[in-house]
């Protein structure tokens, strides 16, 4: 019978082959240098979304205790550590997650600290989510920020299928780690390509707004410039704006001839209720 890891005589030296992982970790690093440049913009919008407790107290088992109940009591069958290994498990690992070595690349440390976490498997429920909690903390200590500039669960989620089948591989051999270091990266990757959209997008909306701050718009007005930031076309109707706002059609002509005044939109095609404005 094929031994699980934890019982390699290596457990928990993990192992990997760099050259194999060294392209795909410059692509992530490449994506998330990107994405960091817009973390300004990403904070202002998102500041209350907090990860863990603070990125710079070490992560220790009172703390794990607190926020997730007790260890489990009972064995896993096929899987992690029996129960009464568990505190030397846990200590081994929060030893190594608070004074990881020297040189190791966090982005890797984050997915080394995901799979550790699974494979000790401690609490009775929701491991799975303390070790996303724990690859993200780790994540933003290596970006020194507190918030979430991707979804990584998401994109987890998306993947579950092949998630469960890498882990379950991973989970059984030696300490070689390899391929659930190349899922991990591959979908941090994806992770970070589906932030770079809405990002780009929220500093099209900045450098549109940073010299129009003087002009005293309502509410509607703002929102209607966001919402023709956001479209292709950049265009909408006299009609649609009516239906999207709930708004009279006087009203609606009053806030488009005023924007049109002010030379933020422009008169397109169309008569009447059908007539069409655009971003200029």
């Amino acid at each position: 019978m094929t031994q699980l890891i934890w019982q390699s005589p290596q457990w928990p030296a993990f192992s990997w082959q760099s050259s194999v992982l060294l392209e795909l970790l410059v692509k992530v690093r490449f994506a998330h240098g990107k994405l960091l440049a817009f973390a300004p913009l990403i904070e202002a919008q998102r500041g209350d979304i907090l990860l863990i407790d603070s990125l710079d107290r070490d992560l220790t088992k009172d703390r794990l205790v607190e926020l997730f109940g007790e260890f489990r009591e009972s064995n896993l069958r096929n899987s992690g550590p029996p129960a009464e290994n568990l505190n030397a498990e846990l200590k081994k690992f929060l030893a190594w997650f608070n004074e990881p070595p020297v040189g190791l690349d966090g982005v890797l440390r984050a997915g080394i600290a995901f799979f550790w976490f699974l494979v000790i498997y401690p609490f009775e429920e929701n491991n799975e989510e303390i070790a996303r909690e724990i690859c993200e903390l780790a994540l933003a200590q290596d970006e020194k920020l507190a918030i979430r500039l991707y979804d990584l669960p998401a994109q987890l989620e998306a993947n579950l299928g092949e998630y469960q089948k890498v882990l379950a591989q991973s989970f059984r051999g030696d300490s070689d780690i390899t391929d659930f270091l190349i899922f991990f990266l591959d979908l941090l990757l994806k992770a970070l390509g589906s932030a770079a959209e809405p990002a780009a997008q929220l500093l099209k909306v900045f450098q549109y707004w940073k010299n129009k701050t003087h002009l005293e718009l309502n509410a509607r007005q703002r929102q209607l410039i966001d919402f023709l930031l956001s479209k292709s076309d950049s265009s909408i109707s006299n009609r649609e704006y009516v239906e999207h706002y709930k708004i009279s059609r006087e009203s609606a002509k009053r806030d488009l001839k005023d924007l049109e005044k002010l030379n933020l939109i422009t008169l397109g095609a169309g008569r009447g209720r059908s007539v069409t404005y655009t971003l200029k």
